[in-house]
């Protein structure tokens, strides 16, 4: 583990998202739908937003490459936030059907890469979210994350990349252990009921530099770790979203450095 990890993440609780009433991480979680498997992640700078060739598909230009190569089965997500505003959208392609058909899910037009989404989610980390809509319209897409200058990506079966607002962070049993709550069954839960291998990204906001965190992210019960549930239930109420309905603990099994226009290594 990185020395400078606990006090990397103690910073940004302290000052990652100042619009917030109560100190938090804004963290990225990945998430695939196949047991055992883990999405590869990055970070890589937005360059344009363009209609795709129907009217909920969005063409994403992003300087950069793939993490790696995208196999049959797997679709690219990138997730794309206005945080201050607690808006924000997850572009999806289809999933691949083989090697060969790749030009349907991205190309890579000299030093840039197009994701060619099929379809736009709302991320649902924040009070506004939950007045959208799931077959979000291109204007709509361009007018709430047109501006945004980077974007998150994720590759895998199902895979899926949601906001998380972190309320606590501790090691435990020598392990790195972040801790979320949730409210509502969405893509990210149904992701891990059937996969609870995770990747939790945290990174500075404005330096675009941090950490991936590989590991499991299960559920637990609201008594296992009691500050840990009070953090998150205190968190939930300066947000003023109630108690959450479940308590999530992310265990980190692996670390790698995070950079944007490079993949997690």
């Amino acid at each position: 583990m990185p020395v400078d990890l606990i006090p990397f993440l103690d910073d940004l609780r302290a000052r990652q998202i100042p619009w917030l009433k109560h100190p938090a991480i804004l963290g990225f979680l990945a998430t695939t739908g196949t047991s055992d498997s883990c999405a590869s992640v990055a970070l890589a700078w937005l360059d344009e937003l363009s209609p795709g060739g129907a009217p909920s598909a969005v063409r994403v230009r992003l300087r950069g490459r793939l993490p790696r190569v995208l196999l049959p089965g797997e679709n690219i997500t990138v997730s794309i936030s206005r945080y201050e505003r607690f808006s924000g959208f997850q572009i999806k392609t289809a999933a691949l059907d083989s090697l060969e058909a790749g030009a349907h899910c991205y190309e890579q037009v000299g030093g840039d890469l197009v994701v060619h989404g099929q379809r736009a989610y709302t991320t649902h980390h924040g009070p506004y979210e939950l007045h959208f809509y799931e077959r979000v319209p291109f204007d709509e897409v361009h007018a709430t994350v047109g501006s945004v200058k980077h974007g998150v990506l994720a590759l895998g079966q199902n895979a899926n990349i949601s906001p998380r607002l972190v309320f606590h962070h501790e090691l435990r049993r020598g392990m790195l252990t972040t801790y979320h709550g949730d409210g509502v069954a969405m893509k990210t839960y149904q992701n891990l009921c059937a996969n609870s291998s995770a990747v939790m990204l945290a990174f500075d906001l404005a330096r675009l530099r941090g950490y991936a965190l590989t590991g499991r992210c299960e559920e637990v019960p609201r008594d296992e770790n009691p500050e840990a549930t009070r953090a998150v239930d205190l968190g939930f109420q300066a947000l003023g979203f109630g108690r959450p309905n479940r308590i999530f603990r992310h265990e980190c099994r692996m670390v790698e450095a995070l950079e944007v226009g490079r993949a997690a290594a």
